[in-house]
């Protein structure tokens, strides 16, 4: 008998050190109509990117969920799965931040503002949720919220004049809530540096959106990750905070220039490496990105002066359509070298970049080296000619 009951206890143990190092869900929601909740991962949290992660079958108004691969991290969860419709999807759902390990969470359910949080066991979910309280506030979240509708209004009106007039109105205060809450970040960041909770501030709310495009840039976010401690190197905002970091060193001037292969205009194989031996200057563009087709002429004055003596210009798109991408070549009379990103390759190669938003323009050395960054307007002509002169 105390052999079985030994070996119950041994079995029971295992278990929860095993579910210990995933992320464990359990729970309950007050509405017995919900019988699927979807979760989904935060890519970026800031411009509200949600993956489909997983789903979760409620029987009887309780669920129980496990995921081994996870670690704790900010999801999101809604009883609405609408492909078609993720506004849909979101305004029914919550946020949630589990910890590593087992949380109990209790949701209810109103008709007008979907599920939210009861009660949580997580000591992440209590934090996060101080934290978005303390933001809205210093961000000033609800005058916000209400100048934006007095635009739409405006929008759906279609009178561009009171459009114009509410935004040359409000834009010192939409500047100054940017700036207070900047700064508030910064002062939060500073405050959680070191603990689990400052990694996902750091990750979300600085480094994410950085351009690590100088070395200056690389050096500092690598002493940011120094102040977190051995135990936090394997949580899930370190892991991306360090892989990011690595991504922007391998990318500085100087260093080699990722490789980037996709589809000319007529359907063939084109890859950089096409162009080795030659200067060429790479501009990640897209046909609906306005600020990248405002470089065009910058671009063109290059080419037109330099494409006889070695120089060469490759534009890559992130375009979603072959069709749009072409008619803007057309339309801008970009009569260089043009590539498109296939779409299992996009986020791989813009990664690979430290691209986080475009355009993007990079001049390379016939050697493959990484010569300059982040080129923009008279720099990109003024640049090209300090190298072919």
């Amino acid at each position: 008998m105390l052999r079985r009951d030994g070996l119950l206890f041994l079995l029971l143990f295992f278990s929860l050190f095993i579910q210990s190092k995933g992320v464990t869900l359990v729970g309950r929601v007050s509405n017995p109509a919900i019988k699927q909740l979807y979760v989904f991962s935060v890519y970026d949290e800031q411009n509200v990117y949600l993956l489909p992660l997983d789903s979760i079958k409620v029987v009887d108004k309780a669920f129980s969920y496990y995921n081994d691969t996870l670690t704790s991290q900010l999801l999101f969860i809604t009883p609405v799965s609408e492909k078609t419709d993720m506004e849909a999807a979101f305004l029914q759902g919550c946020y949630i931040f589990p910890s590593n390990g087992v949380n109990d969470f209790t949701f209810s359910l109103s008709s007008s503002k979907g599920i939210k949080v009861e009660s949580s066991s997580s000591t992440f979910q209590a934090l996060y949720e101080k934290f978005v309280k303390e933001r809205d506030r210093v961000g000033q979240k609800q005058l916000l919220d209400s100048l934006d509708q007095v635009f739409y209004a405006a929008r759906e009106k279609n009178d561009t004049r009171e459009m114009e007039e509410i935004k040359r109105t409000t834009a010192p205060i939409y500047n100054n809530a940017y700036k207070q809450l900047r700064s508030w970040f910064d002062t939060q960041i500073t405050a959680q540096r070191g603990t689990p909770f400052g990694i996902y501030l750091y990750y979300t709310y600085k480094l994410q959106h950085s351009k690590l495009d100088t070395k200056a840039k690389v050096e500092e976010a690598e002493r940011m990750l120094q102040g977190f401690g051995s135990d936090l190197h394997d949580s899930h905002y370190y892991r991306l905070a360090f892989k990011k970091v690595v991504k922007a060193k391998s990318t500085l001037i100087g260093q080699k220039a990722p490789s980037i292969v996709g589809v000319d205009e007529a359907g063939k194989h084109i890859s950089l490496n096409d162009f080795r031996g030659k200067y060429v200057l790479i501009d990640f563009w897209s046909s609906s990105c306005k600020w990248c087709r405002k470089e065009t002429p910058n671009i063109r004055k290059a080419y037109d002066e330099f494409k006889s003596k070695g120089f060469v210009v490759l534009g890559v798109s992130t375009d979603l359509h072959k069709a749009e991408w072409l008619k803007a070549i057309d339309a801008d009379k970009a009569t260089w070298n043009h590539l498109l990103l296939p779409k299992e390759q996009r986020s791989r190669v813009l990664e690979s970049y430290g691209i986080i938003s475009i355009p993007e323009i990079l001049l390379i050395d016939p050697e493959g080296n990484i010569l300059a960054k982040g080129l923009r307007g008279e720099r990109i002509y003024e640049t090209v000619k300090l190298y072919l002169k």
